[in-house]
């Protein structure tokens, strides 16, 4: 039992470290965050099944089968670079909307376009399938009893879900608003520098 307990504490302080780490699911949040909370938390909710989507292949194996097809990599990584490419000219094209005081003057996303938004974000992230499947045989992961390896392939992305929710909050907080109010249109912009580059960075890969 106390080995089981060690992979599922791995594989948690995995994914905390992996979560944390700058990439397009967090610069997201900070841009959707200047829409206010509810936003955020929609785009949050919507990159929380898209994980749960990748966890469970990576689970079953299914992972390994996809990274030995390259052309399904390399198709996924042009999908997922030309979408976090449009996302970016979009954010950037919005934040020429911005006033001097931070008020922003485009039209607020629907519901329905901020989960979605969440969902593909992560959903055509090709660095998804290659960590769930790598961090799953690296922890010993495929050894752990069924209702163990179910709660990991929920755990995961839930850690995910509570980090992005938990830095919405953060960032729509009062003291945040105030602050960033001055400079959104400079977040806006930095965040779709850095979707572009993540864009980019997928579409040249080798």
């Amino acid at each position: 039992m106390s080995e089981y307990v060690s992979i599922l504490a791995m594989l948690a302080a995995g994914h905390i470290l992996a979560v944390l780490s700058p990439g397009p699911n967090n610069a997201l949040v900070v841009a959707m965050s200047g829409h206010g909370r509810k936003a955020a938390l929609l785009l949050a909710a919507g990159i929380f099944p898209a994980g749960l989507f990748w966890a469970s292949l990576g689970m079953a194996g299914v992972g390994q089968v996809i990274r030995a097809v390259p052309a399904f990599e390399i198709a996924l990584r042009i999908v997922g670079g030309l979408y976090l490419l449009w996302i970016g000219v979009k954010i950037f094209r919005g934040s020429l909307a911005t006033q001097e005081d931070g008020s922003v003057v485009r039209a607020m996303p629907s519901n329905r376009r901020l989960f979605i938004t969440g969902f593909l974000t992560n959903f055509t992230n090709p660095k998804a399938i290659a960590w769930y499947t790598s961090i799953f045989a690296a922890t010993g992961a495929f050894a752990l009893p069924a209702p163990l390896q179910v709660a990991a392939v929920i755990g995961m992305p839930l850690i995910g879900a509570i980090w992005y929710v938990a830095f919405s909050f953060m960032l729509t907080s009062a003291p945040a608003r105030a602050g960033f109010a001055r400079i959104r249109k400079w977040i806006d912009r930095f965040t779709a520098a850095v979707l572009v580059g993540f864009g980019l960075r997928l579409l040249i890969a080798g």
